[in-house]
């Protein structure tokens, strides 16, 4: 006697909320187990089995300034937050202005430029691959009132790259503090000055990047150097 064998194929798929797959002529888009059964000209069962897991919709989430404004100076840096979110890292992009540092996947540090509009674009990625809708927040940059360029360019920071020392000049007499922070983010020192002219000893520094957050009482502004040993 001839035993004829069954057959039995299992396909395993995941897939984002958005997509579907086409499996045995229709296409299918909701989680769970679908078959197909055929018969081999032998009489036998020939069983095909599909195991779906469809990943849940990332949630929505907006973009919301760390410290509630909705307009900034040229020049000015602010800091600006999404969720918290463990299963996702989130992807930043800014037009009219940068990055200077990410504190966190959900918080960027970011400076702004010319008068017109900023934007922040952050969308998430969570491990299946899967991508939310992009979050977008316009920030209104103006060239009136308080001149976040005017303070930029009046403070000069040398020598970039530095080893030891590092001069700090300004062409204005303001009150100045100053906040060091490394490429991690993190604070390295604070400094309250208001001489035309200052030194700042950076001996013990470790080589790399480091960003300088210099606040008056009117605005904020980020100057990058480099130390170098």
């Amino acid at each position: 006697m001839t035993v004829h064998p069954a057959y039995y194929y299992l396909e395993v798929d995941t897939l984002c909320s958005y997509d579907s797959i086409y499996w045995q002529r229709e296409f299918f888009s909701v989680t769970g187990n679908y078959f197909n059964n055929y018969t081999t000209i032998n009489g036998c069962d020939s069983i095909f089995e599909l195991d779906l897991f469809m990943v849940p919709e990332l949630d929505t989430f907006t973009i919301q300034p760390e410290i509630p404004h909705d307009s900034v100076a040229m020049y000015q840096t602010e800091t600006y937050v999404v969720p918290h979110n463990e299963d996702v890292n989130y992807f930043w992009s800014v037009e009219n202005g940068y990055v200077i540092y990410m504190i966190s996947n959900d918080s960027a540090y970011i400076q702004w430029e010319y008068p017109g509009t900023g934007i922040i674009e952050v969308y998430a990625l969570n491990q299946y691959g899967c991508i939310s809708d992009t979050a977008k927040l316009s920030i209104g940059i103006g060239n009136t009132g308080i001149d976040g360029r005017d303070i930029y360019d009046a403070i000069n920071v040398f020598p970039n790259p530095a080893k030891d020392q590092l001069y700090v000049e300004t062409s204005k007499d303001k009150a100045y503090q100053v906040s060091i922070y490394n490429s991690m983010g993190q604070i390295v020192e604070t400094l309250q000055f208001s001489e035309r002219k200052t030194v700042l000893n950076v001996n013990d520094y470790a080589s790399g990047l480091y960003y300088l957050h210099f606040r008056t009482s009117d605005v904020l502004i980020s100057k990058k150097i480099r130390i170098v040993r």
